[in-house]
């Protein structure tokens, strides 16, 4: 089926595919250590700043060699909020976003996953690392209320 637009036939879209990663040149390694438990970190070898993959020029000196170091999995929110728009069926109709401060000095957007109906994490709260395995077998880092004993769920692995 097409649409057609002023005369013009348009081909029907893909969806869009959200939580499916498709790892950068730059990704590659981050994410083959993910599937091994590992949050790992970029560490410029000039001036030891710490920063998730991304980039290849550290962001403080701009200097581009670096070496890969793992963290410790803990941090605090920073800030974070519940979303309750589903943007695609691959979503929960709820969940909750935050920005998670990683002791190592590194800030990093995850969620936060809780049992049951998510609620909104304060800020300040300490979190632990874990991981949600996509379909596509890549391991997503999220995070857990680090006083939560039962935050497990299906699919997930702590760090």
């Amino acid at each position: 089926m097409s649409t057609s637009v002023a005369g013009s036939s348009i081909p029907p879209q893909e969806p869009i595919a959200f939580r499916t990663v498709r790892p950068t040149e730059l990704g590659v390694e981050y994410w083959e250590r993910t599937a091994q438990g590992e949050l790992p970190l970029r560490v410029c070898s000039d001036c030891g700043q710490a920063r998730i993959y991304l980039t290849s020029v550290c962001p403080q000196c701009h200097g581009r060699d670096s070496t890969w170091t793992t963290s410790a999995g803990e941090g605090t929110v920073f800030v974070s909020t519940v979303v309750r728009y589903r943007l695609s069926p691959e979503f929960p109709d709820s969940y909750v976003f935050a920005l998670i401060d990683l002791d190592e000095g590194v800030r990093m957007m995850a969620n936060v996953l809780q049992d049951g109906e998510p609620e909104l994490v304060p800020i300040g709260s300490r979190v632990r690392l874990t991981f949600e395995e996509l379909p596509s077998g890549q391991h997503l880092p999220q995070f857990v209320l680090a006083d939560s004993a039962n935050s497990r769920r299906p699919g997930r692995r702590d760090h």
